[in-house]
């Protein structure tokens, strides 16, 4: 009394299988670290000129890239062994191409073509399991402070006015008048 199934039920789990490993393969290959450069306006293209560009600024910093890659004219992409060297490449890039660029911290896909070709890509983690958001907050101290003081200013006007209102104030007024005369 065994339970015996067909063998084509045991070819279907194995495909499945065999298909599901292939699809979840792409996660195998680790991202590398990688700086995503583009203008700062739609009007700035990404060619070659630019590419001398970074490449010369890390070179001199010591820096080395192990990939670059131009996107549509769009963005350039260049690709760290580490993580270290691409915090270190993006505070470089930022002095040497100035504010009409943008850099941004990413991640470049390590994904073989041939997987790519059938529509395999490697899973997209959420915030939450890749690390956060990093957020830079820049305060106005001394509008802030000015806020504060209007919010403070306006609490005292209230509470005489209400004190006005309720007698208390009147109150006292009168008897300080009494005592001037």
């Amino acid at each position: 009394m065994s339970n015996q199934y067909p063998i084509w039920k045991y070819l279907l789990i194995a495909c499945v299988l065999l298909i599901g490993f292939v699809y979840a393969s792409p996660n195998l290959y680790m991202p590398d670290p990688a700086i995503q450069v583009s203008g700062e306006s739609s009007s700035l293209k990404m060619d070659e000129r630019v590419l001398k560009k970074i490449k010369s600024a890390l070179s001199k910093q010591n820096i080395v890239i192990i990939g670059e890659e131009i996107q549509d004219g769009k963005s350039i992409l260049i690709r760290f062994n580490n993580d270290d060297d691409q915090l270190k490449a993006q505070g470089v890039l930022n002095d040497a191409l100035g504010d009409a660029y943008i850099t941004a911290l990413n991640r470049a896909s390590n994904t073989p073509d041939w997987l790519k070709s059938i529509g395999a890509g490697p899973l997209k983690l959420g915030l939450d399991l890749s690390g956060g958001v990093h957020f830079l907050l820049e305060v106005d101290v001394e509008e802030a402070v000015n806020k504060n003081l209007e919010s403070c200013v306006s609490k005292i006007k209230t509470e005489l006015k209400d004190k006005k209102n309720s007698g208390l104030f009147k109150l006292k007024q009168k008897k300080n008048k009494r005592k001037i005369k």
